[in-house]
């Protein structure tokens, strides 16, 4: 595991499952990121509490009704935990990779 990983910094929260208030966030950008782009061309939003709030929670009410259904809250819990392994692999995969950089002065 890689030394800035969340799991590293926060064992306890990140290392055995993606939270789910860290899933509602990163839907919750995503919904930034394409507010974004709802005329067709893209123009910078701010994230507003005011303004996502609404998203945010309604993620997080819907993550709740999922765990109501054993089959479905078992699915979810599980792509949960492949997530945070993942991002653990990734993490400890790209801190054995060199990185490099070339500047072309004319």
């Amino acid at each position: 595991m890689g030394k800035n990983a969340l799991a590293r910094s926060f064992p306890d929260i990140f290392a055995n499952s993606v939270p789910k208030g860290a899933v509602a966030l990163a839907a919750t950008i995503l919904a930034v990121a394409l507010d974004e782009y709802r005329m067709g061309v893209w123009r910078t939003e701010k994230l507003h509490v005011d303004t996502y709030r609404p998203f945010h929670e309604g993620i997080l009410n819907l993550m709740n009704q999922v765990e109501k259904d054993p089959y479905h809250e078992s699915k979810c819990r599980g792509f949960r935990h492949r997530w945070a392994k993942a991002a653990s692999a990734k993490t400890e995969a790209l801190k054995t990779r060199a990185v490099t950089f070339q500047a072309v002065l004319d």
